[in-house]
């Protein structure tokens, strides 16, 4: 799926960086993007807890375009602050001409 997963906090002050770590902290912001094939794409995000319940918390979904190199991204970010610490997944379902696709990421929230 290529996708990519960044990170917001303390320690990176406004930039997003890139991260290949799957386990962040309350203080911090989860966003990840997904390579889109073209555009008029729509999406959703949600997250889930470990057992696949979902939470009531919502995925701010946009679409972004790199400038470099004109490629689309559809992009989810998530506040840490109200979880607990635990096991959880980003879902994105991405819709196009009537056919969806889902994209996941699993983290986990660590102590500080």
């Amino acid at each position: 799926t290529g996708l990519l997963a960044w990170r917001r906090g303390p320690s990176t002050g406004l930039a997003y960086v890139g991260t290949a770590d799957p386990r962040f902290r309350r203080t911090e912001r989860l966003r990840v993007e997904v390579p889109l094939a073209g555009a008029d794409f729509s999406g959703t995000g949600h997250l889930l807890t470990r057992e696949g319940q979902q939470t009531a918390l919502s995925i701010a979904f946009s679409t972004r375009t790199d400038e470099t190199t004109k490629q689309q991204f559809g992009v989810g970010e998530l506040s840490l602050a109200p979880l607990a610490e635990g096991e959880y997944v980003l879902e994105l379902s991405l819709t196009k001409n009537g056919k969806t696709e889902t994209v996941s990421y699993g983290f986990r929230i660590v102590p500080y």
